[in-house]
């Protein structure tokens, strides 16, 4: 099956030419990867909406591929596609692209960039590996410690790197390779947009909502709108309408992560970090059962519900995130595609909720996350002024977080604990 674009008007105008995007990057010469025609991929597996495995019969007939490209922001996939070509080759993390994709458009413009091609690993996402040998008890300490220490050391990595950080943290964005004869962890998803809300700290998130709230007038009364913006101004939330057009940005397109400092930063991935290893440790393949994602399994055991995890592991889990009880993890509950107020479930003896009584759970979950996010940032403001109390810190938890070479001494750490005990 070949492959055809049909594209929105909104996303065509957003293609930009390689010639424009090689201006613009301005890379030595070799340094970007060969163009090839969307019109020579063919088809094998749309796996998700901007992931698809195909075939390149003019190079090689059999072998898979991965296509990366943009069904909403084209922006997001480039900024991608220019990290990945910056990063010097590294063995935890995805290898530099080995195509760039190139289109016509409808009007007869050429040589327009739609995506780029990625080698294609058959291990697997970590997250689905947890959620299949978890199940049944398969996971082995010494595999959860490597993959432990790998993904550390290689967020280390990517710090000291041109991408300068990795807000996108999660079982769900680590393949497993095979290649050296062990599974070792491969990080992918530069995008630099951030992760779930549920792996997400409550820095970033009520951030994030503060700044959606000033930024969208058609879905807020006024009243409320001027006081979020009044709120967002004050303590520097930047709520402004971005351009959709690529234009290059340093650093990307998450305004709530680029506010915080660099100290926030490394703190902000040490709590991603702190529930990817939740997950590692438990064999879950993610801290939450969402609402708006389902699994082969969904498990009844969340985050911050210990069960496997080796004490020395609990108690480093629990140092990452701390600040978690600030950012209210109560949400609707997912029971296959039905959702249900929490604690009316119908199971383990609860009863069953209503539709209206899920809906009104729905509001006040709300009404509490916004209830919460004031007075949060707020500590934030003070502590960013140099006035904030133990409470405060208490409460905001980021100052508190350990940083990732500390983390990653503590695992090295364990292991060898791990081995001489073996």
């Amino acid at each position: 099956m070949r492959i055809k674009i049909v594209s929105l008007d909104e996303i065509a105008e957003q293609y930009l030419p390689f010639s424009t995007l090689e201006r613009l990057w301005d890379f030595s010469p070799g340094v970007m990867p060969p163009t090839i025609s969307l019109s020579s991929l063919s088809l094998d597996v749309q796996a998700h909406d901007t992931v698809a495995f195909v075939r390149i019969p003019s190079i090689h007939p059999t072998n898979t591929y991965v296509f990366k490209s943009a069904v909403h922001e084209v922006r997001l996939t480039y900024h991608e596609l220019r990290v990945l070509i910056s990063i010097s080759p590294h063995e935890h993390i995805l290898p530099k692209p080995l195509f760039i994709v190139t289109m016509t458009d409808k009007h007869g413009v050429s040589d327009l960039v739609c995506g780029f091609i990625v080698q294609f690993f058959s291990g697997g996402n970590l997250a689905g590996i947890l959620s299949s040998r978890g199940a049944v008890d398969k996971l082995v300490l010494k595999d959860q410690l490597r993959w432990a220490q790998q993904i550390t050391r290689t967020v280390i990595f990517i710090n000291e790197s041109p991408a300068e950080f990795y807000p996108e943290l999660k079982a769900d964005n680590i393949l497993l390779s095979t290649s050296k004869g062990t599974e070792d962890v491969l990080i992918i998803d530069f995008e630099q947009t951030g992760t779930w809300m549920e792996f997400s700290p409550p820095e970033v998130n009520f951030l994030r909502t503060l700044e959606r709230l000033a930024e969208s007038p058609e879905f807020i009364p006024e009243e409320r709108r001027k006081h979020y913006l009044d709120f967002a101004q004050t303590i520097g939330v930047d709520g402004s309408i971005e351009e959709t057009i690529y234009t290059n940005p340093p650093r990307g397109y998450f305004k709530t992560w680029l506010m915080l400092s660099a100290m926030e930063m490394e703190a902000a991935e040490v709590y991603s970090l702190g529930m990817t290893l939740w997950c590692i440790f438990e064999g879950i393949p993610s801290n939450r059962n969402p609402m708006r994602r389902s699994w082969h399994i969904d498990h009844l055991q969340e985050f911050p519900e210990f069960r496997r995890s080796p004490a020395r592991i609990r108690k480093l889990i629990l140092e990452c995130v701390r600040g978690w009880e600030a950012w209210s993890l109560e949400i609707l509950v997912r029971r296959g595609a039905m959702m249900y107020p929490p604690g009316k479930t119908g199971r383990g003896g609860e009863p069953l909720g209503t539709a209206l009584e899920t809906q009104e759970a729905g509001i006040a979950i709300w009404r509490r996350w916004l209830d919460d996010m004031e007075p949060y940032l707020w500590a934030r403001k003070r502590w960013q002024d140099g006035c904030a109390s133990e409470a405060d810190l208490e409460m905001l938890g980021f100052p508190k977080r350990p940083k990732l070479q500390g983390v990653l001494d503590e695992l090295d750490d364990i292991l060898r604990e791990h081995l001489e005990a073996f």
